[in-house]
């Protein structure tokens, strides 16, 4: 019996190892939220664009995609993409109709799509041939964490996502409870949710969002997610 408990044990801790190599060896999280403090994008003829306080619904920064929705006190919502695009295996949107329109993510950054508000038609995110000889053209930069350039819509002109006061950044993974910090509270924070929604479903988690593999589950996945964002710490 002894020996049976050891050899579990030893089990759970090799299958524990592996999946930290699997996870480290890996993106850390499966998406990015928007920064609590840097959430705000310009429309010269509808004001300021919120995207980050739509609650689960808020902007998601995927592997090539955005989601979510962008919340503008002048014009109301506007969409991102559901989440789910179509085109090329389900890694980005097709935008040739309005049942697959979204906002796509290029390798270098670049972003191109169609984004849709109710109130104001599409938005325009490809950007690149007008601007991109002034470097202005909508993009994520990748090293900054934040969104850069400009987009267009037709009905309301251009949406500035460059300024260097009030722009759009993505928030730090290791900040779990989104107080500006990266510290022993983010730790404690996240292991108290995760005891608390272990095995659950989404939406779930007091202090922050603990389905950090984006899998709409908390899971032993997340856990390890977590240690390893925790350990890189924030820019």
């Amino acid at each position: 019996m002894k020996m049976n408990s050891i050899n579990h044990k030893i089990a759970a801790r090799a299958v524990l190892a592996a999946l930290a190599m699997t996870a480290a060896s890996g993106s850390a999280h499966g998406q990015d939220r928007i920064d609590g403090y840097r959430k705000w994008s310009w429309g010269e003829n509808v004001g300021w664009m919120n995207w980050r306080d739509a609650g689960t619904h808020g902007v998601r920064v995927h592997d090539g995609f955005l989601s979510g929705w962008v919340w503008a006190e002048n014009v109301g919502w506007i969409s991102l993409g559901d989440g789910t695009p179509g085109a090329s295996g389900g890694t980005k949107y097709g935008n040739a109709s309005g049942a697959d329109h979204g906002v796509n993510v290029a390798p270098n950054g670049n972003l191109a799509g169609y984004a849709w508000g109710e109130n104001i038609g599409w938005i325009n995110f490809s950007t690149f041939t007008e601007l991109g000889a002034f470097g202005k053209q909508a993009k994520l930069n990748a090293s900054t964490r934040r969104f850069q350039g400009y987009a267009w819509g037709e009905n309301i002109g251009w949406i500035n996502l460059d300024d260097n006061a009030n722009f759009v950044a993505l928030r730090c993974a290791a900040d779990y409870n989104d107080d500006g910090l990266s510290d022993i509270l983010d730790f404690l924070d996240f292991m108290q949710d995760f005891a608390d929604c272990d095995a659950s479903a989404m939406p779930c988690g007091a202090y922050g969002f603990p389905d950090l593999s984006a899998d709409g589950f908390v899971d032993i996945l997340d856990f390890l997610d977590f240690m390893q964002v925790f350990a890189d710490g924030c820019p």
